[in-house]
């Protein structure tokens, strides 16, 4: 989770609020013949609460990749 502050100003007085955002990374690695190999990286950011988490996102363009790379529908 990313943490970062604004404040804003008005004549003297400042007001600060803490603002929280999810933040993920994910990655699909496959071993092949003892190696391994990178297959799919993504990262996200929510920053509303009426966003999808970073989480869902990461399953729902996984999919999209591994059904694409597979030739299914």
């Amino acid at each position: 989770m990313t943490h970062s502050v604004v404040a804003t100003a008005s004549g003297n007085v400042a007001t600060a609020r803490e603002l929280k955002d999810r933040t993920g990374d994910g990655m699909v690695i496959a071993m092949a013949r003892g190696k391994a190999r990178l297959v799919y990286s993504f990262k996200d950011v929510q920053t509303t609460v009426f966003e999808r988490k970073p989480v869902s996102n990461f399953v729902r363009e996984f999919i999209k990749v591994y059904k694409k790379g597979n030739d299914l529908k």
